[in-house]
């Protein structure tokens, strides 16, 4: 039975999956699923493809190692748990030899929580899928302390360069890397991929958790978060700009994050009750969507900076660090503010000048007087360590280069 899996796994007749390199590697902990998430169409089947080469490479015989596309047509038999259920513990035992299992769009198949459950004993299983239905939310309700979680983002500026063979700086940035650092836009330089990813995941893992008559206000919701990204918002307005109600603006609004489409960045504070109620920025997933789907203006530039910026946050943030927006009692914006355990850990500010205005650096002296967190200032070109003034408050301040920040952001996070 299991060599009709043949042409999925071209690896058992000794050939390498022909795949470019992402700065991701996963561990295999027995007991624990690996589960890939992230944005479609940012590679997490060709992450799978790096592992297969990778275990390889290690040493893991070439037959212990299954990989599973339920998109695939010779799949369609098997999107029933049982009969999955008896695949999966067929090739488990055919050898005594610990087995590999990657099980890719894991969500088109019946009851796929319990056959992954009854097998993570008996083999190291990875999962990526759809975030119509394999969503962090839902995995951690299904498999509460049993996942490793990685998250896929678009490329990194490393990985850009590494794809590119190109050495990326701030005068070539607007034409290159900030134009869309979605996998195959930087292969192949079609705006229509980024496009048809953009509707694709509209149409395939927002959609389906809605309401038909939800989903031109999802559009309209999605249209106004491009246009207006890396600005702060709450709910109120979201619903007074769209003409959406409140409680459908909170509902839609989850949709599209647990898709990977936006981020929400958070305002940090001290009291809950104020959580839901601060202001918050989104970030869409990609700046390419940006680029092609949302009004243009001269003052773009900045925000796009800013995303950039946020998107090389989150790729980098361990499990106990958390990203926000920081806001001063004297109402200062300082655009990130990383926690870690919960406690102070650095302050990031962000200017598209080398002459930073005098608003970023006062915010950033207010915020270190009430955090007592590390300051970072990211500009185009300026690398140095200042002390900063200002009506007798002074702050440490370490100036970042924003290529510098790009291409490693989390040494320059931990310097």
């Amino acid at each position: 039975m299991l060599s009709a899996f043949l042409p999925l796994n071209p690896h058992w007749e000794g050939k390498a999956w022909q795949v470019k390199p992402r700065g991701i590697s996963l561990t295999y902990t027995p007991g624990k699923i690996n589960v890939i998430l992230g944005l479609r169409r940012s590679g997490k089947t060709h992450l799978i493809y790096q592992e297969i080469n990778k275990l390889v490479q290690e040493g893991i015989p070439r037959e212990r190692i299954l990989y599973l596309s339920f998109f695939h047509i010779r799949l369609t038999p098997y999107q029933k748990g049982e009969r999955l259920y008896q695949l999966l513990t067929e090739f488990i035992h055919e050898d005594s030899s610990p087995a590999y299992i990657f099980l890719d769009e894991i969500q088109e198949v019946q009851e796929w929580e319990r056959v992954v459950e009854s097998l993570r004993e008996e083999a190291f299983i990875t999962l990526t899928g759809s975030t119509s239905t394999l969503l962090s939310g839902h995995i951690g309700r299904k498999l509460v302390g049993r996942t490793q979680q990685y998250h896929v983002h678009p490329l990194s500026l490393r990985e850009y360069e590494a794809w590119t063979g190109k050495t990326c700086t701030v005068e070539s940035l607007p034409e290159g890397y900030a134009k869309s650092a979605l996998p195959e836009y930087v292969l192949y330089g079609k705006d229509e991929h980024i496009i048809q990813t953009y509707q694709d995941i509209l149409s395939r893992d927002v959609y389906p958790r809605a309401t038909a008559a939800d989903h031109p206000l999802i559009e309209d919701l999605a249209y106004t978060l491009l246009n207006t990204f890396a600005s702060t918002f709450t709910t109120s307005s979201l619903s007074r700009q769209t003409g959406i109600p409140y409680a459908k603006v909170r509902q839609l609004v989850s949709l599209l994050t647990e898709s990977y489409l936006f981020t929400i960045l958070p305002t940090y504070t001290h009291k809950p009750g104020l959580y839901l109620r601060a202001p918050r920025k989104a970030y869409p997933a990609d700046t390419g969507f940006v680029r092609l789907l949302k009004q243009q203006t001269t003052r773009d530039w900045g925000r796009i900076i800013e995303l950039l910026i946020h998107t090389s946050i989150q790729r980098v943030l361990r499990q106990d660090e958390q990203a926000y927006r920081y806001q001063t009692k004297q109402q200062y914006e300082v655009d990130f503010y990383v926690t870690r355990q919960q406690k102070p850990y650095a302050l990031i500010q962000v200017t598209a000048s080398d002459t930073p205005p005098a608003r970023e650096e006062r915010a950033l002296i207010h915020a270190v007087e009430e955090t007592r967190a590390k300051a970072y200032l990211i500009t185009p070109r300026t690398r140095a360590k200042r002390t900063i003034q200002w009506h007798g408050k002074k702050a440490d301040v370490h100036y970042v280069p924003l290529i510098d920040w790009l291409r490693d952001s989390r040494k320059e996070l931990d310097a």
